[in-house]
C-alpha cells in the first residue's frame, strides 16, 4: 500500500524503491531488450544521417533557420534516448523537448516573417493587397 504526502507523492511504505533501469528491464524482458535498444539506436543514427545528408547547401541569408528546423525532429528524438537508459530523467528530457519546440516555433515565425519581407512588408500587404485580420493564415 502506499501512502501519499503532502504533495500527493506516493511512495511504498517500507521505504524501498525499485530501481528502473537497463538491468531491471533486462531481468524483466530479458534478450528482447538488448534488441530493442539496439534498433533504437540503429533507426536514430539513420536518421541523422538522412538528415544530414539532405540539409540544404544554397546560400540563402536564412540558411540557419533553415537547417534548425530540418535537424529539430532529430534532435527531438535524441533527447529522448536517455529516458530509456534512465527512467527518472523523463521530467528533465520532457522540458528539454518543450525548449526544443518552442524554438522551433520561434524559427518557423522569424524564418516566415523573414521570408515575406518583413513586419512592415506584412502589414503593407494585410491592409492594401488582401485585406484581412490575420496576414500569415498558417500559425506554426
Amino acid at each position: 500500500m502506499a501512502l501519499p504526502d503532502a504533495c500527493n507523492n506516493t511512495g511504498p511504505v517500507e521505504g524501498g524503491f525499485l530501481h528502473l533501469g537497463p538491468s531491471t528491464l533486462y531481468h524483466l524482458f530479458g534478450p528482447t531488450i538488448i534488441v530493442l535498444y539496439g534498433v533504437i539506436i540503429i533507426l536514430t543514427i539513420f536518421l541523422w544521417l538522412y538528415a544530414l545528408y539532405f540539409r540544404s547547401i544554397t546560400s540563402n541569408i536564412s540558411l540557419n533557420h533553415i537547417t534548425f528546423l530540418q535537424l529539430s525532429p532529430m534532435l527531438h528524438i535524441t533527447l529522448t534516448l536517455p529516458v530509456l537508459i534512465s527512467p527518472p530523467t523523463a521530467p528533465l528530457v520532457s522540458l528539454l523537448q518543450d525548449i526544443v519546440c518552442v524554438l522551433s516555433m520561434l524559427v518557423f515565425t522569424h524564418l516566415t516573417t523573414t521570408l515575406l519581407g518583413g513586419v512592415d512588408n506584412i502589414t503593407k500587404l494585410a491592409n492594401t493587397t488582401h485585406p484581412t485580420t490575420c496576414p500569415i493564415g498558417t500559425p506554426p
